[in-house]
Order: C-alpha cells, then structure tokens, then sequence
C-alpha cells in the first residue's frame, strides 16, 4: 500500500530519488513558479516496491509555512493528497499555510472545502494580518489573478469534508 515517508528531503535529493524511479517521468518544476517561492523541505509517496510516486513541500518562515510542489506520476496510485498532507502536518508547526494555486478552478474549490481562502474570492483581513506585507506583495505581483490563498493553520479541523475524503 502506498505511503509518505516521514523523511524530510532537500530539492536535489527528492529530485535524485525522483528521477531515478521515474527516468521516463523526470520531476520538472513549472516556469511559472516564481523564484522567491523556494521550497526547501520535500517529502515523498512511494508504492509497495519503494518508488516515488507523488512529492510535497514547504519552506518554514517565522510566521507562516509557504508550501506547494505537488506533483504525482500519471497513472499512479490516488489518494497523494491525502496521505501527503497528513505527514506534512505532522512535521510542520502550527503555522499558517500560504500556498499558490494553478488556475483549475476545481482545485481552488477542493482547497477551499479543505479550509483555504483564496484571494480571487476574498481572504478574511484577520488572515491576511498574519502575514508579512513583503510577502503579500509578492504573492499578488507573482499571481495579479488572485490564485493564491491562506489557510489560518497547518493542521486541518476536523470536519465532515475531512471525515468524509479520509483525512
């Protein structure tokens, strides 16, 4: 059954462990991400045999936690998300997360069931306080669209999308 490991790794070595499992599927970071968005904090999904089939990750600031990176090989086994998110909470402080998003409004609606507020459809001001206005500015020069957004913390509430979808 496949699962997160609760090995934390730097871009290079998930991309090595990446790459060496999937030659045909190298990990390839989109151009759009901008590069003040490092991640430096990687886990990864392997299969039954030990290869990686899905990452995640984060970069710690003293207030908030950026994360994103996400990405699975096609075809692979569902439930990333699920399994990946749940070890990223439990190796992140209790911090508030601000993540981009791509512009597949389904994934925004997914994101926002599970507790984020995404600018384009407004954020609580009391949120955006949390975070510092350097960053804000980076965020809204970086995605002008709005596809950003704040969940107030690393850990998800409990709640019946969340009982439901297994987290």
């Amino acid at each position: 059954m496949p699962q997160a490991l609760d090995e934390v790794y730097s871009f290079e070595e998930m991309k090595r462990k990446w790459d060496g499992d999937n030659p045909d599927e190298p990990y390839i970071r989109s151009q759009t991400v901008p590069e003040w968005y490092g991640l430096d904090n990687w886990i990864v999904r392997v299969d039954d045999d030990g290869k990686v089939i899905s990452t995640t990750a984060w970069r710690e600031y003293p207030n908030f936690i950026l994360v994103g990176g996400t990405k699975s090989i096609e075809g692979s086994q569902r439930g990333h998300m699920t399994d990946l998110v749940s070890m990223r909470n439990k190796l992140i402080p209790n911090k508030p997360l601000v993540a981009a998003f791509t512009n597949a409004e389904n994934w925004m609606k997914t994101n926002i069931e599970r507790g984020w507020q995404i600018k384009k459809y407004g954020i609580d001001e009391k949120l955006l306080d949390l975070i510092p206005n350097d960053v804000l500015g980076k965020l809204n020069s970086s995605y002008p669209d709005g596809n950003w957004g704040i969940r107030e913390t690393g850990h998800i509430a409990k709640s019946w999308w969340f009982i439901i979808k297994g987290y």
